[in-house]
């Protein structure tokens, strides 16, 4: 760390300067000097976690590629068609494997969940079909209600469901 001239001290240093101010009983040095090792220390710790990940960088693409490779060989084979994904993971300090095959749930196709997995027409699609169909009860159409509503998102949107639960596409 440094002190106020920006000279180097090292740890040996800051410890005999601690030992000094407690023995003169100095606790503002000593809160000062313990902080200028605690961070000292903080950057060693990092330094010495940032050589060892990348360190593994090359390690970790070896691994990859192995698994990748047998996965590759899974797939080809056909075994793994019902499959849209595997998540591997082995945690070495628990001991823990796990390999999962992951299947995504298949889009709605209406039903109790109408809307979902469907397509929703930009705004301006849907303003251009059906802009000057009546919106509300005081004669306005969707393209009045949207021109008013330019500028705030909120409004805009709102504007976008309302039509949209109209047409049944929500």
């Amino acid at each position: 760390m440094a002190d106020e001239n920006k000279t180097v001290v090292t740890k040996e240093e800051l410890l005999a300067q601690l030992q000094e101010a407690l023995t003169k009983g100095d606790f503002k040095a000593v809160a000062k000097v313990s902080k200028d090792i605690a961070l000292m220390q903080a950057a060693e710790e990092k330094s010495e976690k940032d050589k060892k990940l990348e360190a593994l960088k090359t390690v970790t693409l070896e691994v990859k590629k192995a698994i990748d490779k047998v996965v590759e060989e899974f797939y080809a084979s056909g075994k793994l068609d019902e499959a849209d994904g595997v998540f591997y993971t082995n945690n070495f300090e628990e001991n823990l494997q796990t390999c999962r095959l992951l299947k995504n749930a298949p889009k709605s196709s209406g039903g109790t969940h109408e809307g979902k997995g469907k397509k929703f027409p930009s705004t301006s699609e849907l303003l251009k079909e059906h802009g000057e169909e009546i919106a509300d009860e005081e004669g306005n159409t969707w393209n009045t209600l949207y021109e008013q509503a330019k500028g705030d998102g909120n409004k805009v949107y709102q504007i976008r469901i309302k039509l949209g639960k109209k047409l049944g596409y929500i």
